[in-house]
């Protein structure tokens, strides 16, 4: 494919070039770009537009840390709230409610759980069985309103059951 090109370009007749490309190529040389090492006009606004990020990242960023206590958004509902099934030393009843010290973090518990059934499948001696997916999620919170810090643990759990199908 190159030897078509050339053979082409070969044929082609020599023409003289132009004046005009004379005094183009002239202009250009003469207006030729600063050196490497030479100021440039747009280096201010550069480092303007530079020092202005910087500036909005450390606001940004110190309003992040200045923001302390509890969170303002509210809290979402629960699908299911775990049940207290005997009073501790780490959970606050409401019977507790009028021993309540200020200096001790508040403890929440709160589960979210889904059942999903799956596909019809054939296990040992084809037996019809489904698989419910059990997700749950576990979190509990302790919360500090005297010092503004708020901990929590999420715990994920994942269970598959197999129901078996009645044939008839």
């Amino acid at each position: 494919m190159n030897c078509d090109i050339e053979n082409l370009l070969k044929a082609q007749p020599l023409v003289k070039p132009s004046a005009s490309l004379d005094e183009r190529v002239s202009a250009t040389v003469a207006n030729k770009p600063p050196l490497p090492g030479a100021p440039l006009r747009w280096r201010p606004l550069l480092i303007f537009a530079a020092a202005g990020t910087a500036m909005a990242a450390s606001i940004g960023f110190a309003m992040m840390l200045n923001t302390a206590g509890v969170s303002t958004q509210p809290m979402t509902r629960p699908v299911a709230v775990a049940p207290v099934t005997a009073p501790d030393q780490n959970t606050t009843t409401a019977s507790q409610a009028d021993e309540f010290d200020a200096d001790e973090p508040i403890r929440i518990d709160t589960t979210y759980e889904t059942a999903t059934p799956g596909d019809l499948v054939y296990v040992d001696d084809n037996v019809p069985m489904i698989p419910v997916v059990h997700e749950s999620v576990r979190t509990t919170a302790w919360i500090d309103p005297v010092h503004n810090v708020r901990m929590e643990m999420t715990i994920p759990t994942q269970t598959v059951i197999l129901t078996a199908m009645s044939v008839d």
